[in-house]
């Protein structure tokens, strides 16, 4: 029984016109906006180096005798500066000279214990703007040793297939998705109500009927998520050959930077859009049940998902409403959000763990709203008799 109502429920699916257009939507996302990346001017390891050589000069002419001439903090800070410009000229050297091997690494790796002392010296008589913030200078030592550790080799263009993937996940991270999923989920029991006298046909229980709707929904939108990043894949590989995929990319995790290859990152990514897409499936079925309309569950639940953004805005931070944010996979990987809302611990495994803990709850609270309705209709149907 419960695989013939499987097969009913996915002819539903199959027929709902509005599922397949969210569905294109979502197919044609990743190789439209790669597309349209390529084709904006992109800046790579040439174009990095000479803006900070160009910034050095900038900080020199203008502070440098200040900076000589003053204290021993100012002393001290004013030799880092100069051993950091010299540094940089010679990655620069390097990258013309389409050497950009083990030195460059190497220059890189000292640049940055360089930033990361003048950070401990309070970048004395610098001002602001020229300061390189921490998680930068973090995030750039992950990849240098990742790649000083795998041996790869750079060229001036390299790496530049990385901010495809990462930035169109980061445009449908959060709430985008988040609509995406209460939209094709929204008549998940209103259609059943509308349609009992065929529904009936299939004696099954409460968890069962909706276990089989959330499995449903979530191979139909998993599917279309592949299916995006595998046309997004052609016309990256088209440009870039397929070893892009082995490229390095840094997330956050465990309260520090760590750099993946780009595969990775993308299973990271489906493996937060499953679990996300599980829980808005849940939330969706229990709005249905509430409000019995399909507009009602869009609007509820994206304003549940929009509050803790909202008081984060008024300058409210409660950590109750935290796991709500998890949604924003993107900003997790990046660690953005473990600095947003001030908690170390928001890498990737933390949130998957809340995540799961909110469609947990969900469930039980569908399995306790389920067991009070029944109780009510059979008091009021023993009353009646």
């Amino acid at each position: 029984m419960l695989w013939r109502y499987f097969l009913f429920e996915s002819k539903i699916i199959l027929k709902n016109r509005k599922n397949w257009f969210l569905g294109i939507v979502i197919m044609l996302f990743f190789p439209l906006f790669i597309v349209y990346t390529n084709q904006t001017p992109a800046e790579n390891l040439r174009d990095l180096k000479g803006a900070e050589a160009n910034s050095n000069s900038i900080l020199f002419k203008s502070y440098g005798d200040d900076l000589q001439e003053g204290d021993a903090e100012k002393q001290a800070m004013y030799e880092i500066l100069t051993r950091q410009s010299t540094l940089v000229n010679f990655q620069r050297f390097y990258i013309m000279e389409g050497e950009v091997t083990e030195d460059y690494v190497a220059n890189g790796l000292e640049l940055n214990e360089l930033r990361l002392k003048a950070h401990e010296l309070g970048y004395p008589g610098v001002p602001q703007h020229f300061i390189v913030p921490k998680e930068e200078i973090l995030k750039e030592d992950a990849l240098l040793r990742f790649i000083q550790k795998e041996k790869l080799e750079l060229d001036s263009n390299k790496f530049l297939a990385e901010p495809h993937y990462a930035s169109a996940l980061a445009l449908l991270s959060g709430l985008p998705f988040i609509f995406f999923v209460l939209i094709s989920s929204s008549e998940i029991i209103v259609y059943e109500q509308r349609h009992q006298t065929v529904m009936s046909g299939f004696p099954i229980s409460f968890m069962n009927k909706i276990n089989i709707k959330v499995l449903i929904h979530f191979i139909q939108t998993m599917v279309f998520l592949i299916a995006g990043l595998l046309f997004g894949h052609y016309f990256l590989s088209k440009e870039f050959g397929t070893g892009y995929l082995t490229d390095p990319i840094v997330i956050y995790r465990n309260g520090g930077y760590e750099a993946v290859i780009i595969f990775d990152y993308l299973l990271y990514a489906l493996a937060a859009l499953a679990a996300i897409t599980l829980v808005v499936l849940y939330l969706s079925i229990l709005l249905n049940i509430l409000f019995k309309n399909a507009f009602a569950n869009v609007l509820v639940g994206f304003s549940l998902f929009l509050v803790p953004n909202l008081l984060l805005v008024w300058g409210v931070n409660f950590s109750v409403f935290h796991p709500l944010k998890y949604i924003d996979f993107s900003s997790v990987l990046s660690g953005a959000l473990a600095k947003q809302l001030e908690n170390a611990q928001i890498d990737f495994w933390y949130s998957i763990l809340w995540l799961v803990v909110l469609c947990a709850l969900l469930i039980i609270v569908l399995f306790a709203k389920n067991k009070i309705s029944y109780r009510q209709t059979q008091r009021t149907l023993s009353r009646s008799v």
